[in-house]
Parts: structure tokens; sequence; C-alpha cells
């Protein structure tokens, strides 16, 4: 009977738990960046509404800035190699100042976010770097030089891209709006759905864009330049003129 009891008591607990949620609100109190004793990690997955800026360092470090009575509801976890960044479950944080993670890195392989948050990348340097947007998130990256650098967007989310790369892949799917500016020796720009892609000035050698659905796309070409189109969308375009084209349905390119 006891055990039936205590088992009773254990199931109301956990359903309980996952129905709780609790808020707490930010004291105003700005604390200053707070060091967090991590180990060493190549990817991040990133969570919640919060603040996350990257930059270029010689030594990876990760601070986390909040008000005092909201440190402690949010963690970063290092596991496998993957660095996890949210707020505690069961709470729902109101600060009055953005909490603000930065992480100084000397590289990075991979970015994952999933909150409605905001990415700074600024001034970062890497051999090879992917990152998925899966949720309405702002994105902005400034004066970055990346090799090879993959970015999938279906989120609906705004993009703001500027740097050089020497292999480029870009990838929206959905609403979203996204601005791309730079260098690329060779650039693949994908739109799929209704979003647009503005890629006027970004200047690559060798140019495939494709284009599924009703969006809209800017862009410039100068070498090799192939595009695909299927359905209603629109191509408008700057600089020489397609090396190869297929168009399918409604859709246009037009040059501007």
């Amino acid at each position: 009977m006891r055990i039936i009891l205590l088992s009773i008591v254990l199931l109301l607990f956990t359903s309980c738990e996952r129905i709780l949620n609790f808020e707490i609100i930010g004291d105003g109190k700005y604390s200053e960046p707070v060091l967090q004793k991590l180990s060493s990690f190549s990817r991040i997955d990133f969570y919640d509404d919060f603040k996350l800026e990257i930059r270029q360092a010689e030594q990876q470090q990760v601070y986390v800035q909040a008000e005092s009575n909201l440190l402690r509801f949010v963690t970063t976890k290092v596991s496998d190699e993957q660095l996890l960044i949210q707020r505690l479950p069961n709470y729902t944080l109101v600060p009055r100042h953005p909490i603000k993670i930065v992480i100084e890195t000397p590289d990075l392989k991979e970015i994952s976010i999933y909150g409605k948050g905001k990415l700074l990348i600024d001034t970062l340097g890497v051999q090879s770097l992917s990152l998925n947007v899966y949720s309405r998130s702002n994105v902005k990256i400034q004066a970055v030089r990346i090799q090879d650098f993959k970015l999938l967007s279906n989120s609906g989310g705004e993009i703001d891209i500027e740097g050089e790369f020497s292999s480029l892949n870009f990838r929206q799917a959905g609403s979203g709006s996204s601005q791309i500016r730079g260098l690329a020796e060779d650039a693949l720009l994908v739109q799929e759905g209704s979003g647009i892609i503005k890629a006027r000035d970004l200047y690559p050698d060798y140019l495939t864009v494709s284009l599924v659905g009703s969006g809209l796309v800017y862009c410039r070409a100068l070498n090799y330049f192939s595009v695909l189109i299927e359905d209603n969308g629109r191509i408008l375009y700057t600089g020489s003129e397609p090396d190869s084209k297929d168009i399918k349905g409604e859709g246009r390119l037009i040059r501007n």
C-alpha cells in the first residue's frame, strides 16, 4: 500500500512539473559579464530569446550577462563538444535588460538556432561553418572570412550577411528576408517559398540561383551564371548574361 501511495505522489509531482511554469521578472540590476567554466566545444545549440554574440579570439571563453536575479536561470552546458544555451525548464524569464551570451573562440563548426533570439557573428575567420536557423530569429553576420559557409534558414526570420567566402551555400525556405554582401568564389543561392534574397551586393565568380515558389531574388553575375526557376517567382539580376537557364511555370528572369 505504501509503495502504491508513493507511486501516486511521484506521478502527481511529475505531472505538475510539466504543467507548472514560473515567471521571473528581472530586478533591473544588470550584472557584469560572468565567465563560465566549460570544456571546449565546436558546435552550439542556441535556444530562447537571448542575445548571442560570437567573436574571434585565441582562447575559447563564454560569458553570460543578465540581471542578478536571472543569472542562475540561464544555463550553458557542454556535452560531446556541443554547447547548449537555454533557460532552466519550467521558468519564463521577463528581463528588463537583454540576456546576453558572449562567445570568444578561435574556431567553430556549427551553430543551430531554435529560439527567437538574436545572433551576431563579428569578425570571425574559420575554415568551415554551418549555420541552421529553425526559428524566427534575427541573424547578423559581419566582417567574416569563411572558406566554406553553409546557411539554412527555415524560419521566416531576418538574415544579414557580409563577408568573404570561397564557397557560399545559402538556402532559405519559407517567407524569410535575407541580405547578402561581400565576395565569393562560388555561390549557391536557393529560395524555396515566398521569401526574398537580396544579393545584389554579393560579387561571386560563379553563381547558381535556384528559385522554387513565388519568391524574389536579386543577384549580380560576374562570370558563370546558372538559373533554375520553378513556379511563379522572379529573379532580377545585373552583370553577365546566364550561361544556363531552366524556367518552368510562370517564373521570370529579369535583367535589372
